[in-house]
């Protein structure tokens, strides 16, 4: 029973994301994308948004290599102060401060933990972009040992052009990620 209420929080926190991408997204897009037209400012819309897939899969890159790196000054550049964060179960999280306390926390237990993402699905409308897939955390343990947890996170980063944080106004909003099934060490 517990574990079915743990899966109907997540899907309901899912649908809330999606809800959330999907007002920012199309409010945002109307109003900055005429639909009459091709280009903005000589770019080719097209072009522009496989530039911006290329950053949304950049500050993924950022995010893994601040994580594994354990600098917690760099991942934390990559945060909104208006973030949403859920992750392994835990309460929806929206403050950066409490965010940062518990991986620094996580970073003084496990500093050689580390973590592989292997993309699913990313995209971008305006200024709403997201990037979702499969994660795989080890965990070293006493010996050769190591403790492999596996699962999925949808991130959504939001550019505002006006931020000093972040990478060219992008920064994230919302971190939800959950241990799942059908995920295993074979499919890294």
């Amino acid at each position: 029973m517990k574990y079915a209420a743990v899966k109907a929080i997540f899907a309901f926190l899912f649908g809330l994301v999606a809800l959330f991408a999907a007002i920012f997204s199309s409010e945002k897009a109307v109003n900055a994308y005429p639909a009459d037209k091709t280009t903005i400012n000589n770019v080719d819309i097209n072009k522009a948004s496989d530039m911006d897939e290329t950053i949304i899969r950049s500050l993924m890159q950022a995010w893994l290599k601040a994580y594994n790196s354990k600098d917690i000054d760099v991942l934390f550049k990559l945060y909104s102060p208006q973030i949403y964060y859920a992750n392994n179960g835990s309460k929806l999280q929206t403050s950066v401060d409490a965010i940062k306390d518990n991986y620094q926390r996580q970073f003084i237990a496990g500093p050689d933990t580390r973590i592989d993402f292997q993309e699913e699905l990313v995209s971008i409308n305006g200024d709403i972009g997201y990037i979702a897939g499969k994660y795989q955390v080890m965990v070293p343990q006493k010996g050769d040992e190591t403790k492999y947890f596996h699962g999925r996170v949808l991130l959504i980063f939001e550019r505002d052009t006006n931020r000093s944080n972040g990478i060219d106004g992008w920064q994230l909003m919302v971190d939800f990620d959950n241990q799942g099934q059908g995920i295993t060490t074979q499919d890294f």
